[in-house]
Parts: C-alpha cells; sequence; structure tokens
C-alpha cells in the first residue's frame, strides 16, 4: 500500500492568505499539484499571501535539482501577483536546507519570503499589510 502525502489546502479570504499544511513524505510532483490547485481554485485572489506549513512535512525525496523546479514552476504560477508575502515553517532542520535553497532560486521581484520555526509567528507576520515587498530567507 503506497502512502500519500497530506496537502489539506484552507483559504483565509478576510485576512487574505491561504494555508498548504503538509502532511508526510512530499515529492516535485505532489507540490506541484498542490500549487496548481491553490493558483487555480476560485477561492484564490490575486495577490493573497501564502503559508506553507511543513513542520510535519518530510521532503527527504526533493533533490536541488527538484527544489530548483519547484521554484521556476512557483514563479510561473505567481507571475502575475501583486505584492505578496510567501512564510514556509518547519522545525527539521534537514527541510531548512532545501527551505533555503529554494528561496534563492526563487527570484521575484514582488514576493517577500520568509523561513519560520513557529507557526503561530508565520501567521502573524502573514496578516500584516505589504508595503515594501523583497526577498528575505530568515528564521526567527
Amino acid at each position: 500500500m503506497e502512502y500519500k502525502p497530506v496537502l489539506e489546502i484552507v483559504f483565509y479570504k478576510d485576512q487574505n492568505y491561504f494555508l498548504i499544511k503538509a502532511i508526510g513524505n512530499l515529492n516535485v510532483q505532489d507540490i506541484t499539484a498542490n500549487l496548481k490547485e491553490v493558483f487555480g481554485s476560485q477561492n484564490y485572489k490575486t495577490g493573497m499571501n501564502g503559508l506553507w506549513d511543513l513542520s510535519k512535512a518530510d521532503l527527504y525525496d526533493l533533490t536541488p535539482e527538484s527544489v530548483a523546479i519547484l521554484a521556476e514552476e512557483m514563479m510561473e504560477l505567481a507571475e502575475n501577483a501583486e505584492k505578496t508575502l510567501a512564510a514556509i515553517v518547519s522545525e527539521k532542520s534537514i527541510n531548512l536546507g532545501l527551505i533555503n535553497l529554494f528561496t534563492e532560486h526563487f527570484q521575484n521581484d514582488h514576493t517577500e519570503i520568509k523561513v519560520f520555526d513557529c507557526l503561530n509567528d508565520a501567521i502573524q507576520w502573514i496578516t500584516q499589510p505589504v508595503t515594501t515587498a523583497r526577498k528575505t530567507s530568515s528564521l526567527n
């Protein structure tokens, strides 16, 4: 029996963000399909911020090459977006290396990316008003 990861998507329209909560082992195909589902949803609005909770996800199957592919896919999907914030949450040090690699590959002038080890801190940051978008990658 093959184990499928859980990728739950919740839209918080009143706070202008969506949450992707991932549980289990993720691969490029799962993540790409999930991103297309988010950006293709009638609940998604241009300029909506994104929050990825990877605290219960395993990224063992991702390689540096696949991370670069994901960054390219994400840039294409978010190509016409307004200034947005993207928060990524992970407590696992093995995930953090790949996440930081993703933020380095993701070259997008209108999205600010920040990495957190606490979901509440990420929610607080993601719901703030966006003033000047700049690319960052730092742990709080």
